[in-house]
Parts: structure tokens; C-alpha cells; sequence
């Protein structure tokens, strides 16, 4: 035990520089996280600026529409602009969301008899701002579902329901529809910037198992490894140590955005103590891939050969960087191999408020057993001094 101490030890004082890049790297998820929160909040909550085309902008659905983007949402809705000019303004970035009225849209309403599926769409056109393009949508949605309602009440009669939507407009018929709510909205933009934080966090930590491994590979090319065998350290020793270090560097990179996330009192959607676990589990997997590529691997160039595409493979398909919801069926299959995934999906669950750990820790876990059992195997291989060690 005394030995493993002072490999601990050691090993902080070799790799100093690699604990100073990590509180680094620290800093880089905390701002990534901060960023992203902070332009989403504001483009978000602030006043957003729409543009509106109907066939006619003074038809009873269509100035009720606008009523609903203006008084009900808080947006600033143009109906003024030409198409070339909003194509200019989106590119611009004056405009955050074109919307489309379609021609028939009031007739499609009073044909539908109350079936929300057999109403003309209402587009939604965005070049970048995703974020309020989704809020939109939805509160389209909820909007049209309403209308469905005084369609289904009017019975087919234009006269009836341009009645019924007046009175809805002045609040005399009760209508459920989705009023803004800023305070949803930034929480919502809180949950996605801690999201893009975590998946930034779970990249970076590659490249704590490419300075590891390196730090492996050094003590095998410079024999230091056979001098520590010849003072009586055990290869379990040996190992141990590296292992708790390389665990080390890579928390050290969650220091920073864990701080900020329980002063600044954020809201993640996550338990705390839910974050801290599935960061121990994916910086477990990541030291178990370390010491296998540290032990296998004849040359540096071979780890970060094997290191780097890893990370940025893994991180793609693991839904690091795009969400899975839109890929095909074959993708998320392919996914499902992918350690991210599964941190993704532990965190989705539990911000949509039915939080499952289980899987995630399991699936994590039982990878990093088999890249210790994997590493233990080629490390037992390699200790004659016929090999590299």
C-alpha cells in the first residue's frame, strides 16, 4: 500500500502540467455551458421578431393569429415584407422566424369540423434560430388546436365562428392555448446549455486518456517500469496508481462547471448528485480505455491514432452532436454502442422528469470492467523482459 502512495504521488508531480490543462479544459466546459444558456435566454426570452404572410392579413383568423403572436407571446410580427425581404432579413439575422399562413387556411378550419388533421399547416421557417423556431411550433400547434375547437362549435358556419373567435379574442369563450412563459423558457435553455456542457465534457475527456496513455507508454520505452518492478512494486500497485490518477485528471475537468452549476444555482434538470455519478462512471470508462491503449499501443502516434478518432466518432453517433430524435432507426441502433448515449439518455430522462440511472450506470460500468479485464490481460502479456517491458 505504501508503494501505491508514493505512485500516487509521483505521478501528481509528473503530470502537474496535465492537472493545470484539465482545470483549463475546466474553464473551457464551464464557458461553452455559459454561452450557450446565455444566447439562448436571450434570443429566446427577449422580444422576438416574426415575420407573417397570409393571402389575406385581414381575414378574421389571420388578424386573430397576429393578436395571438403580438398580445399572447410578446412578439413583434411583421406583415409588410415581401419575400425577398424576409429571405434578407433572415439571412441577417433582423428577423429570427418567417411564418406562412397558407392560402384556404380559415375554409381547411371550417371543413375540419373540430379534426385537427385535416387543417392546413401553418409553417415556420428559421435559417439559425432553432431554439425559438421549437418554442414556436408549439405554440402554433396549441393555437391551431384551439381554433379546431371553435371550428367544431361553428359547425361548418364562416358566420358562427368568426362570432365565437372574436369572443375568444376579447376572453369571453374560454380556450386553452400555450401563453409565454419566461420562466419556462429559460429554464428550458438552462436544461440545453447544461446538455451541450456535458457532451463538451464528455469530448475533452479523450484527452485525458491520450495524456495517460502517453504517460504509459513512456514508462515502458524509458524502462521505468522495470526499475519499479525491480524495487519490489507489484503490477497491481502499478496499475492501481495510474488508474486513481488518470481518474483524477479527468474530474479535475468537472471542477469548475460543477462549482458554477450549485452557486449559480442553475437549473439542470439533473440532481446534483445524479451529475457527480454519471461523471464518475464516464471517467471511469474513460481511464479503462487509457490503460488499454497505454499498455497495447507500441508509439504515440498509435494512441492518439486510436484516441482522437474515438473521441470524435464516438461523440457524433453517442448524440454529442446533434440530437438523436432525427436520425434513422439504423442510426440510434448504432448509438446505442456509443458510451455518450447513454449519459445523454440518463440526462434526458431525468429533465423530462421520469429519471432512470440504472441502465446508464450499468452499461458504463460493466465497459469499464471489460477494458480493465482487456488491459489487465495484454499488461500480464507484456512484463518479461523479452517484451517491451
Amino acid at each position: 500500500m505504501k508503494n501505491f502512495w508514493i505512485l500516487l504521488r509521483n505521478g501528481l508531480l509528473r503530470g502537474r502540467k496535465t492537472l493545470l490543462l484539465a482545470f483549463v479544459m475546466s474553464l473551457l466546459v464551464a464557458w461553452v455551458g455559459y454561452m450557450v444558456m446565455t444566447a439562448y435566454t436571450d434570443d429566446t426570452v427577449n422580444v422576438v421578431h416574426v415575420a407573417v404572410t397570409a393571402e389575406d392579413v385581414d381575414a378574421p383568423v389571420a388578424k386573430d393569429f397576429l393578436r395571438y403572436l403580438e398580445d399572447d407571446l410578446g412578439m413583434d410580427a411583421r406583415t409588410d415584407m415581401t419575400m425577398a425581404e424576409i429571405e434578407t432579413a433572415l439571412v441577417e439575422k433582423q428577423l429570427s422566424c418567417a411564418i406562412t399562413v397558407p392560402a384556404g387556411f380559415e375554409q381547411s378550419l371550417l371543413d375540419s369540423r373540430g379534426d385537427a388533421s385535416r387543417i392546413e399547416k401553418i409553417t415556420v421557417l428559421s435559417l439559425d434560430d432553432y431554439a425559438n423556431e421549437a418554442f414556436l411550433r408549439g405554440y402554433i400547434e396549441s393555437y391551431v388546436l384551439s381554433l379546431a375547437e371553435l371550428a367544431a362549435g361553428a359547425d361548418g358556419e364562416a358566420a358562427v365562428f368568426a362570432s365565437l373567435l372574436a369572443e375568444a379574442g376579447e376572453g369571453g369563450t374560454e380556450v386553452d392555448i400555450i401563453q409565454k412563459d419566461t420562466a419556462l423558457l429559460e429554464k428550458e435553455m438552462q436544461q440545453e446549455g447544461f446538455s451541450v456542457a456535458l457532451s463538451i465534457y464528455d469530448m475533452l475527456c479523450f484527452l485525458i486518456a491520450v495524456l495517460g496513455a502517453s504517460m504509459l507508454l513512456a514508462d515502458r520505452r524509458d524502462g521505468t517500469y522495470r526499475r519499479l518492478k525491480a524495487g519490489r512494486v507489484t503490477s497491481l500497485e502499478y496499475t492501481a496508481a495510474y488508474c486513481v490518477l488518470f481518474l483524477v485528471f479527468a474530474l479535475a475537468m468537472a471542477v469548475v462547471p460543477a462549482v458554477l452549476c450549485v452557486v449559480s444555482g442553475v437549473q439542470t434538470g439533473v440532481p446534483f448528485s445524479v451529475t457527480l455519478f454519471l461523471t464518475v462512471c464516464f471517467s471511469v470508462f474513460i481511464v479503462g480505455l487509457g490503460l488499454l491503449v497505454g499498455v497495447a499501443s507500441p508509439t504515440l502516434n498509435g494512441v492518439i491514432g486510436v484516441l482522437v478518432p474515438a473521441a470524435t466518432i464516438t461523440s457524433m453517433l453517442g448524440g454529442g452532436w446533434f440530437p438523436l430524435d432525427t436520425v434513422p432507426a439504423v442510426f440510434k441502433s448504432i448509438a446505442r454502442f456509443m458510451p455518450q448515449y447513454w449519459v445523454n439518455e440518463a440526462v434526458a430522462s431525468y429533465q423530462a422528469g421520469d429519471g432512470h440511472l440504472g441502465a446508464t450506470a450499468a452499461v458504463l460500468l460493466l465497459a469499464a470492467l471489460l477494458l480493465f479485464v482487456l488491459a489487465g490481460i495484454r499488461f500480464a502479456s507484456n512484463r518479461t523482459e523479452a517484451r517491451v517491458y
